[in-house]
This record gives structure tokens, C-alpha cells and sequence, in this order.
């Protein structure tokens, strides 16, 4: 009976989630990859390119968040 829930949570979780729609940034893709292939040329260790990556993706996070932020801000100051 409890294998029979696991399935079922399982296929409902997979219905939620593989009708969504996924919007990659191709762009944005092949450039980490580039990224990605220099800093194992580079540091020749992947331990050590997966810790630049990390740091990378948080930089671009933190990026992303304060333009939104400033898009945000400039629009209520054009609204009021």
C-alpha cells in the first residue's frame, strides 16, 4: 500500500512539473559552457571550476535580483 502512494505522489509530482514550460536563455547557456570549458583548461581541477561556477551563478543572481529591484523602483516612481 505504501510503494502504491509513492507511485501515485510520484506521478502527480511529475505531472505538476513536466507540463511546465521551460524558458532557457540559450545565450546565457552556451556562454557558462564556454565559461565552464576555460576554467577546466585553466585550473585543470573540476572541484575547482565547480566552486568559480558557484560563485558565478550567485554573482548573476544577485545581478539579476537588483535590476529587477531598480526596474521595479523606476516604475512606481513613473506611476505616482
Amino acid at each position: 500500500m505504501f510503494s502504491l502512494f509513492q507511485n501515485l505522489a510520484f506521478r502527480q509530482f511529475l505531472r505538476i512539473f513536466a507540463s511546465m514550460e521551460a524558458k532557457i536563455n540559450w545565450k546565457l547557456v552556451i556562454s557558462f559552457i564556454i565559461i565552464i570549458g576555460g576554467l577546466i583548461y585553466i585550473t585543470e581541477s573540476y572541484l575547482m571550476t565547480i566552486g568559480i561556477m558557484l560563485l558565478l551563478f550567485v554573482a548573476y543572481d544577485f545581478v539579476l535580483k537588483k535590476a529587477k529591484d531598480e526596474e521595479e523602483k523606476e516604475k512606481k516612481e513613473n506611476q505616482s
